[in-house]
């Protein structure tokens, strides 16, 4: 399902925001994948990353717009949010 590339990546060891994460099931579903690497899961939905802290605490997520976030990151991904900027 993912490619050999973007395993490898992840293997490593990087910081990985998972933008547009909703209520988390990505950001968690590549965490148990990929133990090693640090992951943050980003919506400006107040109230997914509430159910997204509530489902899964042992995860960071942080409710904000990407653009106002400071802090940087080795991987950036978006899955399913395309629909949302249009």
């Amino acid at each position: 399902m993912l490619p050999d590339w973007f395993k490898n990546v992840l293997s490593e060891g990087v910081t990985f925001a998972d933008v547009g994460c909703a209520e988390g099931d990505c950001t968690n579903f590549f965490s148990e994948l990929f133990p090693n690497t640090e992951f943050t899961g980003i919506d400006f939905s107040e109230s997914a990353i509430r159910k997204a802290k509530e489902y899964y605490p042992e995860q960071t997520f942080i409710q904000a717009d990407i653009k106002s976030i400071d802090k940087k990151f080795d991987v950036v991904f978006s899955s399913n949010t395309l629909e949302h900027f249009i």
